[in-house]
């Protein structure tokens, strides 16, 4: 391959790579603002939810989120003759029983791969001005954690959606290097064998030439 296409190659593959990692970087304070939080909440904060009687609209707010985020539905209360969906309830129920558990599900949860309807199912609540950590910090300590946890998957999610064309064009750009290393890696072997199987003619020429040289006939001719 040329030397001078290789290079160009390289540093395409470099410039594309950094792209990536600048498109992620905007996603990365968010992320580390909300780890933070989640590392600052004891059990004892989880709990203090769980044991709300009276359930203000930033804590049912903060439940209905992070409630969707993990595919859990609402229980159903009869409020005059109304239905009305409780997702403190349903959290109680499902994610907030075990404390610790709660927040290690909140550390792993799978950024990555956050299905489209969910994102779709959260957005308004991200876009509205109501679910702030500013505001929501009023409900509870650990409410506020977890809008910032909210927040941060979702800034994400958008990230990363930019991010994976990135990744597929990097990916390939490598496979393409490595295809021509290994070209060119082939090509200098042939050439090497090529040089190394002509050595054995070359040398059987050059004795040839000396046995002719030394042959009694010739030596006699040359001394008359």
């Amino acid at each position: 391959i040329d030397e001078a296409k290789a290079q160009k190659m390289a540093e395409e593959t470099q410039a594309i790579a950094d792209s990536a990692q600048a498109d992620l970087d905007e996603a990365l304070p968010a992320l580390a603002a909300a780890t933070k939080c989640l590392d600052a909440l004891s059990p004892a904060d989880i709990t203090e939810i769980k044991q709300f009687t009276k359930v203000g609209a930033g804590v049912e707010l903060t439940m209905k989120v992070v409630c969707i985020y993990f595919g859990l539905k609402p229980e159903i209360d009869k409020v005059d003759g109304k239905k009305v969906e409780n997702y403190h309830k349903a959290s109680k129920g499902g994610l907030i029983n075990d404390p610790k558990k709660f927040i290690t599900q909140l550390k792993e949860f799978d950024k990555d791969n956050i299905p489209d309807k969910t994102i779709k199912k959260v957005a308004p609540f991200m876009e509205g001005d109501e679910f702030l950590p500013e505001k929501i910090k009023f409900a509870s300590v650990a409410c506020e954690a977890v809008c910032m946890w909210a927040r941060a998957m979702y800034k994400y999610h958008f990230v990363a959606l930019g991010v994976a064309p990135k990744k597929a064009k990097l990916a390939a750009e490598k496979r393409a290097e490595a295809a021509n290393e290994a070209e060119a890696t082939a090509a200098t072997s042939q050439r090497r064998a090529a040089k190394g199987s002509a050595l054995p003619k070359l040398m059987n020429i050059q004795m040839e030439l000396r046995k002719c040289c030394n042959h009694p006939h010739l030596i006699e001719g040359v001394e008359a």
